[in-house]
C-alpha cells in the first residue's frame, strides 16, 4: 500500500512537470515569434544578441525535449516495476526520481533566467 502511494505522488508530480513544460515549450515558441517580429528593426550592433537568444531557445528547445523524454522513461521504469513486483527496481526507481528531480529543478532555473534576460533584452 505504501509503495502505490508512493508511485501515485511520484506520477502526479510527473503531471505537475509535464504541465510545466508544456507551458514553457509554449512561451518558448512566443519568445522566437517576438524576437523574429523584433529582429528587422534592430541595429546591427544589436543583431548579435539575437543570434545569441536564437541560439539559447534552440539550445533550451533541445533540453526539454530530453527532460520530457526522461520523465517518460522513468513512468515506464515505474510501470514495470509495478507489473514486475521487483524490490531491486524500487530502489532503483526511488534514487532516480530524487536524481530527475534535481534535473528537473535545474531545467526551472534555467528556464526562468531565460525568460528573464529575455525580457531585460527587450526593456
Amino acid at each position: 500500500m505504501e509503495t502505490q502511494n508512493a508511485q501515485n505522488d511520484i506520477l502526479t508530480e510527473h503531471i505537475s512537470w509535464l504541465n510545466y513544460i508544456d507551458h514553457s515549450k509554449q512561451e518558448l515558441k512566443e519568445m522566437q515569434n517576438r524576437l523574429t517580429a523584433l529582429t528587422p528593426t534592430l541595429s546591427n550592433k544589436m543583431l548579435a544578441r539575437v543570434e545569441q537568444f536564437q541560439n539559447r531557445f534552440i539550445r533550451q528547445k533541445e533540453v526539454t525535449d530530453i527532460i520530457r523524454h526522461n520523465i517518460k522513461a522513468h513512468e515506464n521504469d515505474i510501470e514495470r516495476m509495478t507489473r514486475l513486483s521487483l524490490d531491486y527496481l524500487q530502489l532503483r526507481v526511488t534514487n532516480d526520481h530524487a536524481l530527475l528531480k534535481n534535473e528537473f529543478k535545474r531545467f526551472v532555473e534555467l528556464f526562468v533566467e531565460l525568460v528573464q534576460d529575455f525580457n531585460e533584452f527587450l526593456a
